[in-house]
C-alpha cells in the first residue's frame, strides 16, 4: 500500500526546515520505505504502520508550528511491498524506451540507506 502525505505548518512559529527534518527522522526510525518529493512524501507499508508514522510526523510538526494541515492520499491495490520502487521504475523505463529519458532520475530512499 502506498500512502502519500503532506504536512503544511501554519502560523508564526512555522520553520519548514525544522519540521521537514523532524518528520524525516520519524520516517527513518519507522523503517518504512519512503520517497520525498518537493511537495509530499510517499510511504509504503501496511496501513496501520504507515498511518502511525504519519500521525507521529503530524504531531512532531504540530509541536514546532502550533497549527498544521495534513493531507493524506492512499493507493491500495492489495500489494504488500515493492510498489514504491516498481511504479517509478516502470514509468521511467517506459520513458527510456520511447526516448524521452536517458536515465532514471528518481532515486527512492529506502529507510536506513543513503
Amino acid at each position: 500500500m502506498l500512502v502519500e502525505f503532506s504536512i503544511l505548518p501554519l502560523g508564526d512559529r512555522a520553520n519548514l526546515d525544522d519540521e521537514k527534518a523532524s518528520a524525516l527522522a520519524i520516517l527513518e526510525e519507522s523503517g518504512l520505505p519512503y520517497q520525498v518529493s518537493p511537495c509530499s512524501i510517499c510511504v509504503e507499508g501496511p496501513l496501520d504502520e504507515v498511518m502511525e508514522a504519519i500521525r507521529s510526523c503530524h504531531n512532531a510538526v504540530m509541536k514546532h508550528a502550533g497549527r498544521v494541515v495534513t493531507n493524506i492520499r492512499i493507493e491500495d491495490d492489495g500489494s504488500t511491498s515493492g510498489k514504491l520502487t516498481r511504479t517509478l521504475s516502470d514509468v521511467c523505463h517506459s520513458l527510456e524506451r520511447v526516448g524521452y529519458l536517458k536515465s532514471v532520475p528518481f532515486p527512492t530512499v529506502e529507510s536506513g540507506q543513503r
